[in-house]
């Protein structure tokens, strides 16, 4: 029995280290947070003032497309001029050519302050007495583009550009007045390309509405005239062609109601 003691006693002696080190391994435990402490809630969200935003305002802020009608002293219809000129046609006809004639423009919005431009003008004159009518008329089209520089001002300023045709006829009939019709006739045709600059001033009336007054200051242009000269029994002439260049300054003021959209 002591021996079975002894043994015992020197088993359980090689235990206890090991066990005491198991001991000391198991980290400490955790009370849990009683109930009645309160967790700290996060505080109110801070927010900044925004300053307003200033208004957006474009001068006809969605307005794409213009339309302008009015009258104006002819740009680049020198053609009736050369060809009563070459004709040797009463001066009358060169007189009403020279008057204002009606003008018809188109505009789009390609940019904030930049337009295309399309013009369409023309005039017919006759004067007649008891034994000669003449008839002369022109039709001139040009393409182009305006700058904007002062949008929504009371007076908006833009300076333009053209490139223009123009196309003119001219006849002269003689009637001997014995009843046998026409006896001598002459016809001639003519047609001028160019290009020009100038100036124009809008002022608004209403909403969408302008008067404006614009005006050619420079031009260049290339002018060819021909004629013929023709009697009932058959004898024709032949006038020899006429060619003109012009480049310099060149006022023709013109005045239009605008309307755009």
């Amino acid at each position: 029995m002591n021996r079975i003691a002894v043994v015992l006693v020197l088993l359980l002696s090689s235990l206890s280290p090991g066990i005491a080190t198991a001991q000391e391994e198991v980290p400490p435990q955790i009370d849990a947070v009683p109930a009645d402490v309160g967790v700290p809630s996060p505080g109110p969200a801070l927010s900044l003032p925004v300053p307003p935003q200033p208004a957006v305002t474009t001068k006809a802020a969605d307005a794409h497309w213009s339309v302008a009608a009015g009258v104006g002293m002819p740009s680049f219809a020198d053609n009736i001029r050369d060809l009563a000129l070459l004709l040797d046609v009463p001066v009358s006809v060169i007189a009403a050519a020279r008057r204002p004639e009606l003008q018809l423009l188109v505009e789009r919005r390609t940019g904030p302050n930049t337009f295309v431009l399309f013009q369409l003008a023309g005039d017919y004159a006759r004067d007649s007495d008891e034994t000669t009518t003449d008839k002369a008329y022109v039709v001139t089209g040009s393409v182009g583009f305006r700058a904007l520089y002062n949008p929504g001002a009371v007076v908006e300023v833009s300076s333009y550009g053209v490139v223009a045709f123009s196309a003119a006829s001219l006849s002269e009939e003689y009637d001997d007045g014995y009843g046998y019709g026409v006896s001598d006739s002459t016809e001639g045709s003519s047609w001028t390309g160019g290009v020009g600059a100038g100036l124009a001033l809008d002022r608004k009336l209403l909403d969408g509405l302008y008067l404006r007054f614009s005006t050619l200051v420079l031009k260049a242009t290339y002018t060819s005239s021909s004629g013929q000269f023709s009697t009932a029994d058959g004898y024709s002439e032949t006038f020899p062609d006429s060619t003109r260049v012009v480049v310099g300054l060149d006022l023709k003021p013109s005045i239009h109601l605008r309307m755009e959209f």
